[in-house]
């Protein structure tokens, strides 16, 4: 977690939560083991009980949540403003993650590149474009005010593969992290 308080006004705070580090806190009181490398979960003892955990991140509540830090990164708040004053929270930057877990690389290998080949020829702009939300013409071509740029990338990386589409901004990936697999 990190928090960015700006120093001049509206004093705006950007507060930045990983998921995945939550749900290793969490693990880690409940005693629930886990294999971690960087940011990515390996394998976890009891998989049963981490759903519950990042099912609960759903039930938070997060007004209260984060203006509980408010007064931890901006202990001045209520003298410079006399009083009564909160924040206005919005999400300017989110990533949702669906992780499956394998048995071994090789378990991986047979349904990696059929998804990869899969994801890229069915990637088509106007299901990406649909699925991004962004309006479509009944032709399946950008609406004329949409605009968007979009943007489709297969890559390997030294640990794995990766597809990834792009609109504007906003992106969608699917990929692996096993260092045994290579692209066709």
């Amino acid at each position: 977690m990190s928090i960015r308080l700006m120093t001049w006004a509206p004093y705006e705070i950007q507060i930045a939560l990983n998921g995945r580090q939550w749900l290793k806190r969490l693990l880690d009181k409940d005693g629930v083991g886990y294999v971690l490398e960087g940011n990515k979960f390996l394998h976890i003892d009891d998989y049963s009980i981490a759903q519950k955990l990042l099912a609960s991140q759903l039930d938070t509540q997060w007004e209260a949540l984060l203006s509980g830090f408010v007064p931890v990164i901006f202990p001045s708040m209520q003298e410079l403003f006399f009083g009564d004053f909160s924040y206005y929270w919005t999400l300017w930057q989110s990533e949702w993650a669906k992780d499956n877990i394998f048995e071994s690389p090789n378990s991986l290998l047979m349904h990696m590149e059929p998804l990869l080949r899969h994801a890229f020829i069915t990637g088509t702009g106007e299901r990406v474009l649909r699925y991004m939300g962004k309006p479509v013409n009944k032709d399946g071509q950008p609406h004329h005010r949409a605009n968007p740029e979009l943007m489709t990338r297969v890559t390997q990386w030294y640990d794995g593969a990766r597809i990834r589409h792009w609109v504007d901004a906003n992106s969608l990936k699917l990929y692996n992290c096993s260092p045994h697999f290579f692209l066709i």
